[in-house]
């Protein structure tokens, strides 16, 4: 039988090798979208929180983020406080652990270091580290981190934790009183230093109330938060992992 000459176009139109594409119900299947998961609603919730902080985290603006119906992920995070702590371990999970065969005192520069580098990059988050619960496996990643350090120096079990408690103490808050002043918009984040209009606060503190904060205010911010960061870590690592004493010759 003949072809219609309408038909027999269409049919040099298309490569041979191709079937035709169904026209029948919207013109062919719809892309398939990316499979939903835990890690992909928690990866998604921090990209909010780095754009537009935490308080725009939410259900729905998750939901609208990837692009579904906000009930859908229930099934993968129960409530927003645990999405918030899954963001928190999510961060802390990028910082590397540093290799063992390394001196104690290098392990704990090294994780302080880059537990710096983390809350940096995510200013925003890095307070959830602190404020909400974590799961037991990212609470315990950086422990272990700090507990071998200070084991391989040859501490006791008991003074280990403890040594590490003060450590992580110390680590935790400066990074939290850093970026609190990148996120307020006190200090510039190119080159760590104190921005004009603090300054300027800063030295208009009434000296009756303030006076040694007022005399030694010069002082105050022309110390940034890279030296301050570098003189406190020293200063705890100093006090936590004294080097060993040198042994002199004996005297005859």
């Amino acid at each position: 039988m003949p072809l219609h000459g309408s038909t027999r176009s269409i049919r040099k139109s298309r490569s041979p090798s191709r079937p035709p594409a169904r026209t029948r119900g919207g013109g062919g299947k719809p892309p398939k979208r990316p499979t939903l998961s835990p890690q992909r609603v928690v990866a998604a919730a921090v990209h909010i929180a780095d754009e537009h902080g935490v308080e725009r985290v939410s259900m729905r603006t998750l939901a609208a983020e990837l692009g579904i119906e906000a009930m859908s992920l229930y099934s993968h995070v129960p409530s927003k406080d645990v999405l918030l702590g899954l963001m928190a371990a999510q961060v802390v999970e990028t910082v590397p652990f540093p290799s063992r065969r390394l001196a104690p005192r290098q392990r704990l520069r090294l994780l302080a270091i880059h537990l710096r580098a983390a809350a940096r990059e995510h200013p925003n988050v890095f307070p959830l580290f602190v404020l909400k619960p974590l799961q037991m496996k990212a609470s315990a990643r950086l422990t272990e981190i700090a507990l071998q350090a200070f084991l391989d120096a040859g501490t006791t079990d008991l003074c280990a934790i403890r040594k590490q408690r003060v450590f992580l103490s110390f680590v935790r808050g400066y990074l939290l009183w850093e970026i609190g002043g990148f996120t307020a918009g006190r200090w510039r984040a190119s080159d760590s230093t104190l921005l004009p209009a603090s300054i300027a606060e800063f030295e208009a503190l009434d000296p009756a109330l303030f006076p040694e904060c007022k005399r030694l205010a010069g002082t105050f911010y022309k110390i940034s938060p890279n030296q301050a960061f570098e003189e406190g870590l020293e200063s705890i690592l100093s006090s936590l992992l004294p080097p060993a004493p040198k042994l002199g010759r004996p005297r005859r």
